[in-house]
């Protein structure tokens, strides 16, 4: 909601009240202190609002700019503030798990939710939660059982960074690793071949597609604990 925007708004209630009868054109120029002839100009439009005039009539009028919002932008506005004002936030957990073997979790649990930090969350976008399956080649780094937040950013699946794990659908089973763009191909890298290249799994041609396969970026999910220290969720 920009200036203009909350100027035309005050001219169209105040239109409507003079077209309703509950005032007058002189009445509103009397009470804000603006002559009769401009105020009536500015109503139909031909004289400009300016700033300090829109403050003597509110202030006649005893309104404030949130009585020029209608009730659904307020309420908007306030569940914006409470969620800005919030620490922690309620993300869904994925149905099944993220693991070799495991069909791709589609659905979102109706019932399970998980409190992730808001900190954690800014730089993320559609933001759900998965349990991890038993996957022996991420070990080193993860349990069965352990949960991690996926940023599904179509920004962040395009363009693979090196250092950051993703979530990738797998022909059809969903495995977290590293990836790595080749010439022709994507490889997929765990943990325990991270410096052996011939190691690394080449996806197919039909699969080369980064949006096609990865699913989203993975973070190991970051609580305060009481004390104030910072722990990974699964330590």
């Amino acid at each position: 909601m920009d200036f203009d925007s909350l100027q035309h708004r005050l001219l169209d209630r105040l239109r409507a009240q003079v077209h309703n009868g509950e005032t007058t054109e002189r009445n509103l120029a009397r009470r804000s202190g603006i002559s009769q002839p401009h105020m009536h100009n500015m109503l139909k439009g031909v004289r400009m609002l300016t700033p300090e005039m829109g403050d003597q009539i509110l202030r006649c009028l005893r309104w404030s700019l949130l009585d020029l919002l209608e009730p659904e932008e307020l309420l908007g506005h306030a569940t914006r503030m409470l969620s800005d004002l919030a620490t922690v936030r309620e993300i869904p957990v994925l149905a099944g798990r993220l693991g070799p073997g495991q069909t791709w979790p589609c659905a979102e649990s109706p019932f399970e939710r998980f409190p992730v930090e808001c900190s954690q969350l800014a730089s993320t976008e559609a933001p759900v939660v998965a349990r991890l399956g038993p996957d022996a080649r991420l070990a080193l780094l993860f349990q069965s059982g352990d949960l991690v937040l996926l940023d599904r950013s179509e920004r962040r699946r395009r363009a693979p960074v090196p250092d950051q794990l993703y979530a990738v659908n797998r022909g059809g089973d969903a495995v977290v690793r590293w990836v790595r763009r080749g010439a022709r191909r994507l490889y997929l890298i765990a943990p325990d071949c991270l410096n052996q290249p011939d190691a690394w799994e080449p996806l197919g041609m039909a699969d080369c597609d980064s949006l096609h396969c990865i699913v989203a970026r993975v973070l190991p999910i970051v609580q305060k604990r009481k004390d104030g220290a910072l722990h990974h969720f699964g330590e």
